[in-house]
């Protein structure tokens, strides 16, 4: 998805790059990229893609957030510390 996203920015300059990265003087993104990605990500293909983020009720955020508190309170540091 990132370099379909970079690609979708600048089409022409995508294709130079990939064209110059892959040795193909003809590659063009517009007519070349799409199987570019799907001879070398087939699995990401293979199935339907999911949102990237999941909305939420301001209840469930309200809960998150409280949940989020008591980890704190009980843990003594902020949840940027966590991994």
């Amino acid at each position: 998805m990132p370099i379909r996203r970079l690609a979708a920015r600048d089409p022409e300059r995508a294709g130079r790059l990939f064209a110059t990265l892959l040795g193909r003087r003809g590659f063009t993104w517009q007519l070349d990229g799409e199987a570019l990605l799907r001879a070398h990500k087939p699995g990401y293909f293979s199935s339907p893609r999911l949102p990237a983020c999941t909305p939420v009720t301001a209840v469930i955020a309200e809960l998150d957030h409280d949940l989020e508190q008591e980890h704190v309170q009980d843990h003594g540091h902020d949840a940027e510390q966590r991994v």
